[in-house]
């Protein structure tokens, strides 16, 4: 079409800005933009076409494998309860299409607030498989979960936080508000022999996640002590004579005097007793 229009231009003498067909208004979809193969003559835009024909084609591929997968969960879940191999089953189909931080995302967009609970595990352990931790959406996700009312799928969020090793003050706080009075290593003992107990589970693996974060924060702080960088958060001092300023100079007095007292109690003295000489009958009378 392209080459008729340009039979026609030349034999009414009308030159146009260029002979190349691909850069004439209504031929774009032979080129890509910003691709760097749209030099004149350079022939490369049939290839450009069909990649990006093939991407869409998969792209569309997978949409439909997801769609469907959706279809099936709800069918499933409306039909009764899911088994354990069920619900580990779809999981793992599930977390074979996410394979991007933004697929997560739509994931959790789409399912991590489902009506129905065991869709909602389902989610959390895809995403839990699939390792896409970067998802913008997670960790709203993750605070809202270890608040559900289902036990497993608390148990499911803290393992996330767990296994990735996420960290931040509303997940502290929510760990903390999950793990309640539990108390290691008895109540570890006691949820396993007890492992159908999904609550006590909960809140075991939240204390030890809870833990795990404290003991890294106690590290560094030991480290910046013993570096003696520590003060406040910015990095910068306290202005002499403010509240901040005199509670470092007390607790620096504190620790110092604590070691002079521990330095004293640890010395212990010893005064040798010489053998006295006994003579005459006086050691009869010892």
């Amino acid at each position: 079409m392209g080459r008729r229009i340009l039979r026609v231009l030349i034999s009414l003498k009308v030159r146009p800005a260029t002979t190349d067909i691909r850069a004439w208004p209504g031929s774009g979809f032979l080129r890509n933009p910003s691709s760097g193969d749209n030099r004149q003559g350079g022939g490369r835009g049939r290839p450009d076409v069909a990649s990006r024909h093939a991407a869409n084609k998969i792209a569309r591929g997978i949409m439909l494998k997801y769609h469907f997968l959706v279809f099936k969960m709800n069918r499933l879940v409306g039909k009764g309860k899911l088994s354990s191999v069920e619900e580990v089953s779809l999981a793992g189909q599930l977390a074979e299409m996410i394979d991007s931080p933004d697929a997560a995302q739509r994931v959790l967009a789409d399912l991590a607030d489902h009506a129905n609970p065991q869709i909602r595990r389902i989610t959390l352990n895809a995403i839990r498989r699939s390792h896409q931790v970067s998802a913008p959406a997670l960790p709203a996700v993750l605070l809202r979960r270890m608040a559900d009312t289902e036990a497993l799928i608390r148990h499911d969020a803290v393992w996330i936080v767990q296994d990735n090793k996420m960290d931040g003050p509303e997940l502290r706080a929510a760990l903390r508000r999950l793990a309640g009075k539990v108390r290691l290593p008895w109540d570890a003992e006691r949820a396993r022999a007890n492992p159908s107990d999904a609550t006590l589970m909960a809140q075991v693996r939240a204390r030890v996640a809870l833990d795990k974060l404290l003991e890294k924060s106690a590290a560094e702080r030991n480290a910046a002590l013993a570096a003696g960088l520590l003060n406040i958060g910015n990095g910068q001092p306290y202005a002499e004579g403010t509240v901040g300023h005199k509670g470092v100079m007390q607790r620096a007095l504190r620790r110092k005097q604590a070691g002079r007292r521990l330095d004293s109690s640890v010395k212990l003295t010893f005064r040798k007793v010489e053998p006295t000489e006994v003579t005459g009958n006086k050691r009869f009378l010892l």
